[in-house]
């Protein structure tokens, strides 16, 4: 598994989620649109997810010595890069899980992402795959787990753009975003299998 440390480059960053305006559907704007609603990414509950991938950012610096450069755009497809002595390192997505299910309130743990499939946006692993091809670098997930205090690493990509995870790809009904109240909406999601050669669970202190 590659470590950061051997990285050789990164992306942009964003945000936790994709930031989307309220009312309307996707990941980007539909060509000529005119933003006049309010982002996602700007509502109380998504300025929280902000400060947590903020967080995040900071440990990532912190832990590995490099330099965690996110993107002023609010509609980014991907999340950060990461940066060694100035060089481009890694891109990656960071993302924060409390729950399992959020409607049943059941807990995200190290134990239940070992046991089942981690889902994420299918488009986000093609965009990290194509920036990984683009600037020949890996490509990361971190995934924070509040319950357990601890990071999950997960490489997704190597510096060719191969897919280092195992995982399937099929639409499914998932939360729209992480405004509950916007419900769920079908989607094409990808269904990573944990595989300890990809993924390291670090401590989030």
């Amino acid at each position: 598994m590659t470590t950061l440390s051997q990285c050789g480059e990164i992306g942009k960053h964003n945000r936790l989620k994709i930031c989307r305006p309220l009312g309307l559907v996707g990941s980007s704007p539909t060509t000529g649109t005119i933003f006049m609603r309010q982002l996602d990414c700007d509502t109380p509950k998504g300025q929280q997810f902000i400060i947590k991938q903020h967080e995040v950012e900071r440990w990532i610096e912190q832990r590995f010595g490099v330099k965690v450069k996110t993107s002023n755009n609010k509609i980014e497809k991907y999340d950060a890069g990461i940066y060694r002595n100035d060089n481009l390192s890694a891109v990656c997505e960071i993302k924060t899980r409390e729950f399992w299910n959020r409607l049943k309130k059941e807990p995200f743990t190290v134990e239940r992402m070992k046991q089942s499939d981690y889902l994420i946006t299918a488009e986000k692993l093609d965009v990290l795959q194509q920036q990984s091809k683009l600037h020949s670098i890996p490509s990361l997930i971190f995934l924070r787990i509040p319950h357990d205090n601890k990071v999950a690493m997960i490489q997704v990509t190597d510096r060719e753009g191969n897919f280092m995870i195992d995982f399937e790809t099929r639409v499914s009904r998932t939360f729209y975003s992480i405004n509950d109240e916007k419900g769920k909406t079908p989607r094409s999601n990808a269904f990573i299998k944990y595989s300890p050669k990809v993924c390291k669970f670090y401590s989030f202190s």
